[in-house]
């Protein structure tokens, strides 16, 4: 395993993390049927923030932890 090194390596990590996260018969079911999330439209979301965690470019300017607070009020 090498490390991260650019965008490029964030979107395949990201992309991998959710392909298995959506096939999982535990954890699937939050990401499709409680968040309905839109994987085309969330992935680069996800990718600007861990390029903004990993490498510090501030790609990502939202609020991560309301949108999970929201969420949990859906399924606690």
């Amino acid at each position: 395993m090498r490390d991260l090194a650019d965008r490029s390596d964030v979107e395949e990590l990201v992309s991998g993390f959710y392909r298995t996260a959506f096939a999982d018969a535990l954890i699937g079911p939050i990401f499709t049927e409680i968040a309905r999330m839109d994987l085309e439209r969330h992935l680069p979301i996800m990718c600007d923030f861990w390029e903004t965690v990993l490498f510090g470019t501030g790609a990502y300017r939202r609020n991560a932890l309301q949108a999970h607070v929201d969420l949990n009020a859906l399924s606690p």
